[in-house]
């Protein structure tokens, strides 16, 4: 996951067991999103986390295109 303002910076998100054993959004860093039955929880988690990076990530990025 991407935001389009800064492609080079993102988050993997896989499935896995969640804190209460059923199959959760997991992101790259271990925690636990939503239940994969509520994606549209997951996607606003992960927008919120890519967001609160925005600013940081903006200052570093470059014009030149991904390969």
């Amino acid at each position: 996951m991407f935001l389009p303002a800064t492609p080079r910076f993102g988050d993997s998100v896989k499935v896995g067991v969640g804190p209460d054993g059923q199959p959760w959004f997991i992101s790259s860093t271990g925690t636990a999103l939503a239940p994969v039955w509520n994606l549209p929880c997951a996607v606003d988690r992960i927008i919120g986390r890519l967001t609160a990076y925005l600013p940081l990530a903006e200052r570093f990025a470059v014009d030149e295109p991904i390969p």
